[in-house]
């Protein structure tokens, strides 16, 4: 069987940043993982063992069944973790058969958290729903101190399009302006994080980024004793099983990513993304910064979000529901929401994806209006036919067009 090959990390500077890099091979082709941060934090950085490598190029082993030879150290509960439950789990997601090895040339526990140090709490952050509800889960005093966040972190590894290297890079550094003026507001630290992950594993983002979101927080293991990770979806809706999006394994994966030094804690699976939007609309800095945005390119100047984008929509007819539209008309057009509203309405209402269905509840349970033509087409419109108009009209109907259907799902 052919194998991966992870050496030893080390550390570069170039200029103000640093760079973390491994030599890796994967089969007979040389090959190199690197991660780029402001060398202010420096001393977060974890250059004893391989774990950050060996959990970012996971999901590419257990592809190509592929073992992983690790010319280096592992740690040892990561080690345990991965060997006992993390990878038959990931068979089952990816949906193959064969168990791969993972062969280190040494386990050791390198606690770092011997140190009487603080240490720090991590937390990614996008301006999303997701961690901006972490962000108020874990303020004042609605969490012990010792979970008070520390340090946001932005990454560029894959989730900003995967379209080409440096139109995700450009994107990248666009969309972190908004985090790092939010972060300024609270007075939290702002790391940022660029990498070559993504053109190393060329998979889907979906379907991985719960192992490459993690794969970054272990490489602040020094000085991070906890990390974050705002979950999609609530704890009922967790799921072993292959389909397209690691969020439903999330509470299952994440606590198996842990170390000796650092704990891996998801976050928010106890609320619905309709109550999350709630407690968001109750942080000022939302107003100002809330980037749900999947289609940022389309958005018209002056505002952060296209707002007819499928995310875009699903925040702002919650936001309606509520009644907190008009609070964030510095970041959604809502003139072009509403031109849309009813279209969108119909897809809602013949939907059976988790995050619709609570959407669809609260409709019902606040007694918020929907016509009764948009109730017959839902009706009539089996879901996923449905969702596909949604899709067409929204992005290649002209406006006069989008108003007319708009305006008649609206009359009745």
């Amino acid at each position: 069987m052919t194998m991966i090959v992870i050496n030893k990390p080390h550390i570069s500077s170039l200029g103000e940043n640093i760079r973390i890099s491994s030599d890796i091979i994967i089969g007979e082709k040389n090959d190199k993982i690197w991660f780029e941060i402001s060398g202010e934090y420096r001393e977060l950085i974890d250059d004893k063992t391989c774990d950050a490598f060996v959990i970012a190029i996971l999901p590419l082993a257990i592809t190509r069944g592929m073992d992983i030879k690790i010319n280096g150290t592992l740690s040892s509960q990561l080690y345990y973790n991965l060997t006992h439950n993390l990878i038959p789990i990931l068979n089952t997601f990816f949906g193959v058969n064969q168990k791969i090895l993972i062969i280190p040339e040494e386990v050791s526990r390198n606690s770092y958290s011997e140190t009487p140090k603080p240490r720090g709490v991590l937390c990614g952050f996008s301006c999303g729903v997701d961690s901006f509800c972490t962000l108020f889960d874990h303020s004042e005093d609605r969490a012990p101190k010792e979970f008070h966040i520390t340090h946001f972190l932005f990454n560029n590894i894959g989730s900003h399009g995967q379209i080409s290297k440096e139109y995700d890079r450009e994107v990248f550094q666009k969309r972190q302006v908004l985090p790092k003026k939010a972060a300024q507001l609270r007075g939290i630290k702002f790391v940022t994080v660029n990498s070559n992950l993504d053109q190393v594993l060329n998979i889907d983002f979906q379907k991985t980024h719960t192992l490459r979101n993690s794969a970054v927080a272990l490489l602040f293991q020094k000085g991070i004793g906890k990390f974050l990770y705002s979950s999609t979806l609530r704890y009922q809706n967790t799921i072993v099983k292959q389909t397209y999006d690691t969020a439903y394994l999330d509470p299952v994966i994440l606590p198996l990513l842990s170390t000796e030094n650092l704990s891996v804690i998801p976050t928010g699976g106890d609320k619905s993304r309709f109550n999350k939007t709630i407690l968001v609309s109750r942080i000022q800095e939302s107003k100002e910064c809330l980037d749900v945005c999947v289609k940022p390119e389309r958005a018209i100047e002056g505002y952060i979000n296209c707002s007819l984008c499928w995310k875009c929509l699903r925040s702002l007819i919650t936001l309606d529901i509520i009644g907190q539209a008009q609070e964030y008309k510095h970041v959604f057009n809502l003139e072009a929401f509403y031109r849309v509203k009813n279209i969108y309405l119909v897809e809602i209402m013949a939907s059976h994806d988790p995050l619709l269905l609570e959407i669809k509840h609260e409709i019902e349970n606040r007694k918020y209006t929907v016509p009764m033509l948009v109730r017959i087409a839902a009706w009539l419109t089996p879901a996923p036919i449905s969702k596909y108009y949604s899709k067409v009209i929204l992005r290649y109907g002209k406006t006069r067009f989008i108003k007319a259907v708009n305006c008649i799902l609206g009359a009745f």
